[in-house]
């Protein structure tokens, strides 16, 4: 197949959808993974995510555009960008996010692991492969993380195996400029509006959480017409890995500050400026993680 010469992206995706129907004469399925990488990869940087999510707007536009020849198409991500800001130009889409009848599609049941997994459970402990990665949930059955199970049976060890692939140095940043509390974290609400609002230019913290699978839906009930969503930690390995970055992140001042200390003890006393700015550092950082604001 061969595509015209002096195309940009959207174009020659489109001519792609094109002839791909007149060569096989039959609708074209089209299949986009990680549709919003391009963005995550850049929210540190708001200009150069802002041009990558224009970008991706025409290039979506697209399969609207080319919809007599498209029978079906797939779009999955970590983020769930507003309509408005990304797809604008498609329109047309059905999301099935939080609907209970695809609850199941990105993870392992329980059934799963008893049936096509039964030869890999001989010692290990049951309950502790479900407290350690089960419990994610979109108003469905719950889940377990494919990754984590998988590296669990081949290693034959519980760790955060999932967590362990990428440190959240975003996500730490952003809850630390907010001043989160820590223990709040595992019993945010939210309303349907807010779990969707997710752009570069304002990410609420219990959508960030939730799109990026530190949180989960406990529950979800209907109050007064509209949605709302109790959250909560997936499971062990989440709260575990997600509290212990946080209290690093949070304790490095503390920890640099008494680093120097002991440096200066080597060669001199500590000023009593010096040693009254260590305490406050250490005094305001304990409050920041165990006292609510």
């Amino acid at each position: 197949m061969q595509l015209s010469q002096g195309l940009d992206i959207a174009g020659a995706f489109g001519e792609l959808i094109r002839q791909a129907y007149r060569q096989h004469g039959e609708p074209v399925v089209v299949l986009v993974d990680e549709y919003d990488k391009p963005i995550l990869d850049n929210l540190t940087q708001p200009e150069i995510g802002c041009e990558m999510r224009d970008g991706l707007r025409n290039l979506y536009s697209v399969i609207k555009g080319a919809d007599a020849h498209v029978r079906f198409a797939f779009l999955t991500g970590v983020s769930k960008f507003s309509k408005v800001n990304l797809f604008s130009g498609l329109n047309n889409l059905l999301d099935i996010t939080v609907s209970a009848e695809y609850s199941a599609i990105c993870g392992y049941t329980e059934a799963d692991l008893d049936q096509v997994f039964a030869p890999e459970l001989d010692g290990l402990d049951r309950n502790s492969i479900r407290t350690w990665y089960n419990g994610y949930n979109w108003t469905g059955e719950a889940v377990y993380n494919p990754f984590d199970v998988l590296l669990l049976f081949k290693e034959r060890k519980f760790r955060a195996w999932w967590f362990e692939t990428a440190t959240p140095t975003f996500l730490v940043e952003v809850l630390t400029e907010r001043n989160t509390w820590l223990p709040r974290l595992g019993q945010l609400q939210a309303d349907a509006a807010m779990l969707s609002a997710f752009d570069i230019d304002h990410i609420n913290t219990e959508a960030l959480l939730w799109q990026t699978g530190y949180l989960t839906i406990d529950r979800e009930q209907q109050v007064f017409g509209e949605y709302l969503y109790q959250l909560r930690y997936p499971n062990r390995e989440v709260y575990q890995s997600l509290t212990n970055s946080l209290l690093r992140a949070w304790s490095a001042d503390a920890q640099a500050v008494l680093s120097l200390a002991a440096k200066r003890r080597l060669i001199a006393p500590i000023s009593t400026e010096f040693a009254y700015n260590m305490t406050t550092v250490r005094i305001d950082r304990t409050r920041s993680v165990f006292m609510a604001p």
